[in-house]
């Protein structure tokens, strides 16, 4: 890793990171007593009026068009331009790639191909990182990339297993991987799992919490 001489007391640190949906409805102009009744029902596992689900979803939406940075939401909630907010998004992607440069060549190289390949990935309907896809080594392992994959994703704290089921469609709540991950008699015995969907749905039944995508912001 580079470095550079920082005199000490000149520079106060601050660790930012993009907004999350709360935020985000604050700069869309939702008032903080809506936003503590949807915590509200989340806790109660009561589910919303059908307007007021509409509005948490399609701001959960543009929240998702956004992508959380702040000059990007700036630029959408006042100008209503997706494409000023695409190139902004664009722009800060490449800030992000050109910040991988304060690595050696060899470890910049490696983060970078891994960058490049997320959104690939994420189109893919298996949605899984490939060693043997970032740099043509069949025979590669995860483990060979680690400290690159460490820089990329960092939880910035000590989270608790939940897995998570995530369904695009409006109706169908058809799944077979989580009740493995929650039943008390099989290997993993997880205490709890979670679906999220689109629907205004909001219960909790065979350890499966199941609630609209939005109320992701309460995990």
């Amino acid at each position: 890793m580079r470095s550079s001489f920082i005199p000490t007391g000149s520079v106060r640190p601050l660790s930012m990171r993009p907004m999350d949906f709360e935020e985000f409805l604050w700069a869309r102009g939702a008032g903080q007593e809506s936003i503590d009744s949807l915590r509200e029902n989340f806790a109660q596992r009561k589910p919303l009026s059908q307007s007021s689900h509409e509005f948490f979803f399609k701001a959960f939406k543009e929240y998702l068009l956004c992508g959380g940075l702040p000059e990007a939401v700036k630029a959408f909630l006042e100008e209503g331009d997706v494409y000023k907010t695409r190139d902004i998004q664009s722009s800060i992607y490449e800030s992000y790639k050109g910040d991988m440069s304060r690595y050696d060549q060899e470890h910049s190289l490696k983060t970078r191909r891994i960058y490049d390949s997320l959104l690939s990935y994420a189109q893919n309907k298996v949605k899984r990182l490939r060693a043997k896809q970032i740099e043509g080594d069949v025979r590669a392992s995860l483990v060979k990339y680690e400290d690159e994959i460490d820089y990329l994703v960092n939880d910035y704290d000590s989270l608790s297993i939940l897995p998570i089921e995530v369904k695009s469609g409006r109706t169908g709540y058809e799944y077979r991987a989580l009740p493995k991950f929650v039943d008390p008699k099989g290997n993993y015995r997880l205490g709890q799992g979670m679906v999220l969907q689109n629907a205004n749905r909001l219960d909790f039944a065979d350890n499966i919490l199941t609630a609209p995508i939005y109320m992701a912001m309460f995990i």
